[in-house]
Parts: C-alpha cells; structure tokens; sequence
C-alpha cells in the first residue's frame, strides 16, 4: 500500500526499513511503502489545486484578523486623501484601496475616480506601544453632559497661559468648576448642575484634579465641530472627553480624548 509520509500514518514503536530513498513498513499481511517527501502534489494534482484553494481562502481570512501596527506621516497621508477632494464633477466617486504588506514595507494607497488610478506610497516606521487608558465605565465616579456651547465660551475665557486646568465635579455646590491660574490670575467658571446647559449630572463624589492644558487645547477642534460634549472621570482621576460631532449629511459621529492627571500637581 502507497501512503504519503504525514505522521500520522506512521505506527507508534515500530520502526521503518529504509531501502533507497523510500520507507518500508513490514505488518503481518501489509506492505506499506511511504512515498518520498513533497511529491503528493505531483502525483496527486487534484490535491494540489484543493490545497491552494484552501490556502488562499485561509489567507484572506487571516487577514481580516490581524491588526497592522504601523506609524505614518499625518500630513502626507491627508495629502493623499485629498488629490480629488477638488472634484467638480457630483456624480464623481473616488474608490480607495489601501495596502500593507507588513514590516518594512510602505503603506500604500490606491485612488480610482472615472477611470483614472493614482497610486500613493508612504514610507512607514516602527510603530510604538500604544498606550492602553484601561477607561472602565464601572470605574467612572462622575459624569457631565451638556451642550458644546458653553464649553467653547469657557476655553476663550480661561487663562490660556495656565499650565493646567483645574476640573472640580462634586455633588454639592459648585458642582462642577473649570479653574486656571495664568498670567492674568485665578479664573473660575462653575456651572450649576440645574443649568439649561446642563443635560446630565451624575456625581458620586467630590473630585479635584488637575490635567496639562496643552494636552487639552488639542481637543478644541473637536469640540467647535460639536453639538454635545460628556466629561466622565474614573477612580484614578483619567479623564474622558467625548464630543458627539454631526456630519453635514446629519450621520452622527463621536471623538474621544483621553487624559490623565498632572502628577506634578497636589491639589
């Protein structure tokens, strides 16, 4: 009997007799001889077509399951994006392929507008650790919504020149304060927790933390495109702040920021 040579046909604890390049397997009324390595193939060539059918089938989905890692230049990818954002035509659509081969490699970018293909490669580098917040909702002590209005009348009122920014949440009076202490002095705004702004207040203990404000003015373009903005802080003092943004076909979207407190401040 022909077998291929996988494993598992041989027999545990009985050993083979090898004549020329091929393995014998002597049983009381069988012959087995296993046939040499990688050649099933070509003796089989249904197996083989079957093998890549499946090898191929295995790969696609394999990598709707891997996550790429990968730092890239901002700027030169908007860039990318942006060679049809001029487009007069309104029934025009721009089809976007995006490819990584992996490590090493660049990122490329592949647009299709009526007919016409333009490819775009960007250099790739060593993508650093991503740091993990751990933002648990069970964790969250105290929570804010309300209306991105007067959250962009605060951030042009505040000292600017502060290096931090003071948030107070408490259940009691003044329940939730912005506080900064610049050039110009001490600025406070507090909001009562039965303001018309004011669309939810949940706060389950007084907190005082104190977050770099040059981390947070990186927020302000989120927060002028938004309607609604919710201000959550966990036990650690992590700040959460999310924006809910609608997009001018009225599709709702919602960017978060992540900030812990300044260590270097005891309040």
């Amino acid at each position: 009997m022909l077998l291929d040579n996988t494993s598992s046909h041989m027999i545990a604890g009985m050993e083979t007799i090898k004549v020329g390049s091929f393995d014998f397997l002597k049983l009381s009324n069988l012959l087995l001889i296993f046939l040499l390595a990688n050649c099933a193939s070509v003796i089989q060539p249904l197996d083989q077509e079957i093998i890549a059918a499946f090898k191929a089938c295995y790969e696609r989905k394999l990598t709707c399951h891997k996550v790429a890692q990968l730092d890239i230049d901002a700027l030169r990818t908007c860039e990318c994006l942006s060679i049809f954002s001029g487009s007069s035509n309104p029934d025009s659509h721009t089809a976007l392929k995006m490819c990584y081969m992996g490590h090493g490699h660049p990122l490329t970018l592949m647009l299709e507008e009526a007919g016409v293909l333009t490819d775009c490669s960007i250099r790739t580098l060593e993508a650093e650790e991503t740091l993990d917040f751990d933002f648990c909702t069970a964790n969250v002590l105290n929570k804010v919504i309300m209306k991105s209005d007067c959250m962009k009348e605060a951030f042009a009122e505040l000292d600017m020149t502060s290096d931090t920014l003071e948030i107070l949440l408490s259940p009691e009076a003044p329940y939730f304060r912005l506080s900064t202490c610049g050039y110009a002095g001490t600025t406070q705004i507090d909001y009562p927790k039965d303001s018309e702004m004011m669309e939810v207040f949940e706060c389950q203990e007084t907190q005082s933390n104190r977050y770099k404000l040059s981390l947070l003015k990186c927020t302000t373009k989120a927060l002028n495109q938004s309607v609604k903005i919710s201000i959550r802080v966990d036990n650690r003092g992590f700040l959460s702040l999310q924006y809910m943004i609608l997009t001018e076909d009225k599709q709702v979207c919602f960017v978060e920021y992540m900030c812990v407190p300044d260590e270097e401040y005891e309040v």
